[in-house]
Formats: C-alpha cells, sequence, structure tokens
C-alpha cells in the first residue's frame, strides 16, 4: 500500500509544483523545460544501468509521440491553469482515460463490462461541467465580445488538452500491446528525450536562462514523474490491478483537488464541484475489471 500511497502524492505533485512555482514567481517555460530534460536524463542512467540498448519500431514510434503529446499538453495545461485553475486541469487530464478506453474497443475489439459502461458516460456528463467558464459579477446583458471570444477559446484549449491527453494515453496502450515490457526504459527515453529535445531548443529559442528556482522545481517535478512511475510498478507487483488503477486515478485527482483548495487558494464554483464528484465516480467505475 506504501507504494500506492507514494504513486497518489507523486504523480499529482506534477501539477501542484507547478501551479505553486507560478505562484512563487517562476517562469513556467523554464520550469517546464528543466522538468523535462531532467526526466530525460533520468531515463538516459535507467536505460545505461539496465544495459538494454535493443528497441523495436514500434517503441521508437510510439516514445516519440508520447513525447509530443506531453510537451502540446504541458502548453495547453498552462492555458487551462490561468484561467480554470489546475484542479479543473488535472480533472481533464484524468478523465481523458476514455480515449483509450474507446480506442481499445474500436481497434483491439475489447469488450467494455458494465462499469466501464456506467463510468464512460459520467465522464462525458462531467466534461461540460468542468469547461464552464467562471461566472463573471457583472449583468448577464453586458458581457463583452471579448469575454465570449476568450470563452470560446477555453473551450478549444480544453478540448484539444483532452484529445491530447487520451492521445498520450493511447500511444502507452499501443507500447503495452505491440512491444515487450523489457523494452519500457527505451521507451521511456524516446518518450523524455524528444520532451527534452523541444525544451532545449524553447530555451535557445526564447533565450530563456533559469534562474536557481526554475531549476528547482524543475528537478523536483522532473523527479517525481519518474518516481511516481517506477512507484506504480511496485504497487501492481504487490496489488491487483483492480484495485491499483482505480484508487490511483481518483485519489490522485481528489489529493489534487485538496491540496489546491486548502493551500494554494483555489475556488471552486458549485457546477464545477459536481463536475469534480462525476469525475472521481467515472474514474472509478472505468478502471474496475471484471
Amino acid at each position: 500500500m506504501i507504494f500506492l500511497i507514494a504513486n497518489i502524492i507523486l504523480i499529482s505533485s506534477f501539477g501542484l509544483l507547478l501551479k505553486h512555482s507560478g505562484s512563487r514567481g517562476q517562469n513556467l517555460l523554464a520550469v517546464g523545460a528543466v522538468n523535462y530534460i531532467v526526466a530525460a536524463l533520468l531515463s538516459i542512467f535507467s536505460v545505461v544501468s539496465e544495459g538494454r540498448f535493443q528497441f523495436s519500431s514500434p517503441t521508437m514510434i510510439f516514445g516519440t509521440m508520447n513525447g509530443v503529446t506531453y510537451v502540446v499538453c504541458f502548453f495547453l495545461i498552462l492555458y487551462a491553469m490561468n484561467a480554470r485553475g489546475i484542479a479543473v486541469s488535472m480533472a481533464i487530464v484524468r478523465i481523458a482515460v476514455i480515449i483509450p478506453v474507446l480506442f481499445s474497443i474500436i481497434y483491439w475489439q475489447e469488450i467494455p463490462n458494465g462499469w466501464q459502461v456506467i463510468g464512460i458516460v459520467l465522464a462525458c456528463i462531467s466534461l461540460p461541467l468542468l469547461a464552464a467558464r467562471r461566472r463573471d459579477n457583472q449583468p448577464r446583458g453586458i458581457a463583452s465580445a471579448s469575454k465570449r471570444e476568450e470563452t470560446k477559446w477555453l473551450g478549444l484549449v480544453i478540448a484539444t488538452l483532452f484529445l491530447f491527453s487520451g492521445g498520450s494515453q493511447v500511444a502507452m496502450k499501443s507500447f503495452n500491446e505491440l512491444s515487450p515490457p523489457s523494452e519500457k526504459p527505451m521507451y521511456l527515453l524516446f518518450l523524455f528525450g524528444t520532451t527534452a529535445i523541444v525544451s532545449v531548443w524553447l530555451l535557445l529559442w526564447k533565450r530563456i536562462v533559469p534562474s536557481w528556482g526554475d531549476i528547482i522545481y524543475g528537478v523536483v517535478i522532473g523527479s517525481s514523474n519518474i518516481l511516481g512511475s517506477g512507484a506504480l510498478i511496485f504497487a501492481l507487483e504487490k496489488l491487483p490491478g483492480m484495485i491499483v488503477f482505480p484508487i490511483s486515478a481518483s485519489a490522485g485527482l481528489l489529493f489534487t483537488v485538496v491540496i489546491a483548495v486548502s493551500l494554494l487558494g483555489e475556488r471552486l464554483e458549485r457546477r464545477t464541484v459536481v463536475g469534480m464528484i462525476t469525475t472521481i465516480t467515472a474514474l472509478v467505475f472505468i478502471n474496475l475489471k471484471n
């Protein structure tokens, strides 16, 4: 159980530390870049320590694709975080699990059980509740055209974040189906190697020199990403997947919401709270296996 708890805390740390670093005035582009560079270095260390350098084409293809989706999602999370907060942003990322589920049903002919069908329906209900913009205090009739345009952009960003987060999980699912488990270190190397290359290019293009604060936050976030994945693997060795996955998904989001509200000062409207509860319930049902 200790590894499952560690996974919940470590995986949730990405969004929470990103939000906290922004509130402390750090350059979020620099923090994100350092995060991915650190993750790439740790991936190289993992590959070298195991001494397994062989990889198949699916490992390279889906690892690189996953890296691209990670980079795109990072920028989308920054926008969504400023508009709706980190709790809602991470809820969108979590609920995107329905995309690989639907992909598995269509492409690999996997048959969902009754609980998963209920979870998919609840996920579809939760999305508009999470995507709705905060209400303005202005009278309804004087909403400006710029506000309406901003709302449209927010909806587009959230929809794109949902699709790319789901695409990231489809890439992972494809790797698990088409590549041997022994190639996972190489998969992670291609994934974070891609993000690191983009990060270095971004720092050079924008002429950004990370501060010590940016570096510290980036190192902690990057380390938590890798350690969180390792904790999940160890948790699955000790506990059945039907326990690990529902608890990891739902408790991870719940932990993010509690910290974001209690320590980071985020406020949730009533409909957003309903969306969160629906999302957590959907995550439990989607991850239930027969």
